[in-house]
């Protein structure tokens, strides 16, 4: 691979992401069927090539931070530690504003902390340190309470019109749901739910996706009320006028990709919603994220999860051709 070359790539991809806040409008220049990805990288070998470098993950993250409203300075990075313990990292920018805080606590103060204030009295000093949180690494012990503590006050003020409110809201579910075990992830079923002044539902599919990602499921269709939560999210959002819009769209790849991490059963009726909408983008996406997925579990998925995720690929690989 031309290294220089991919290096422009990811700089072009950058600088339209910096002019273009809106996801499918950043896609379509740098992905679309006459995009820059195809220009630059001519033939299937090259984009295989590209799309199998570290490079690539340059890419992702401009990717991700306009799936979630982000500039592409905020990005938030989910990582493993080495004790196996799922965590969230944040970007420079917010490392550097959280800075003034992070040196009065360690896990422990700062966890006892967020289990004793008041949720309706001390709520903006909660709101605070919940920012603080997404910085440190808790124990497994700590995750088993702050988990649950911080779903629900992403639950309780998700309906707040304070944009301060909202950044709290999110932060919780990001830190909340890294904490969370895959037997866990029915605790976020609640914030999938539409009509909120703050829109849980983004947030929530992401850090699903990113759990099954660092954990892939035992078995197919472990999670099947979750799963019938996210299949409808998907099927209400499946259509070319919805997907017209930047939200709709990450919203309803999200919702495939999601399923598909889960392993369920239902990633394959979906993905044959996906190719008979005939948006031959929304298509090569979504397939381009299954494939990365199958490709970081590969030997550590059972066979039959893997099969599934194998046919959902392939099904929009048909639409590509």
């Amino acid at each position: 691979m031309n290294a220089e070359k991919a290096r422009e790539f990811v700089e072009f991809a950058r600088q339209v992401a910096e002019e273009e806040s809106a996801w499918a409008d950043w896609h379509n220049i740098v992905f679309g069927t006459d995009g820059k990805f195809k220009e630059m990288f001519p033939t299937e070998r090259e984009r295989a090539e590209f799309s199998e470098s570290g490079t690539y993950s340059e890419i992702e993250k401009i990717s991700d931070a306009l799936r979630i409203g982000k500039s592409i300075g905020e990005y938030t990075q989910p990582v493993t530690t080495a004790s196996g313990k799922f965590v969230v990292r944040l970007s420079r920018s917010l490392h550097e504003a959280g800075a003034g805080v992070m040196g009065e606590w360690t896990s422990d103060s700062l966890a006892d902390e967020l289990l004793g204030l008041d949720i309706e009295k001390d709520w903006p000093r909660l709101r605070e340190l919940i920012l603080t949180a997404e910085n440190f690494d808790f124990t497994l012990d700590q995750s088993a309470l702050l988990a649950p503590r911080l779903l629900d006050l992403a639950v309780q003020y998700r309906d707040s019109d304070d944009q301060q409110d909202a950044a709290g809201v999110r932060s919780a579910i990001r830190t909340g749901a890294s904490m969370l075990r895959p037997n866990e992830v029915d605790r976020l079923l609640a914030l999938l739910e539409p009509g909120h002044s703050i829109d849980t539902c983004l947030v929530a599919l992401k850090m699903l996706w990113r759990i099954f990602e660092g954990r892939p499921p035992e078995r197919p269709d472990q999670h099947t009320d979750l799963a019938d939560d996210i299949r409808r999210i998907a099927e209400s959002l499946l259509n070319s006028c919805a997907i017209a819009s930047s939200k709709s769209a990450a919203v309803a790849q999200l919702a495939v990709c999601a399923l598909a991490a889960m392993a369920s059963t239902e990633t394959l009726n979906i993905v044959r919603t996906v190719r008979r909408m005939g948006v031959p983008w929304f298509s090569q996406q979504t397939a381009h994220e299954l494939r990365e997925l199958r490709r970081s579990w590969n030997a550590r998925a059972a066979p039959e999860v893997l099969e599934l995720l194998e046919r959902a690929a392939l099904e929009l690989q048909a639409e590509e051709a």
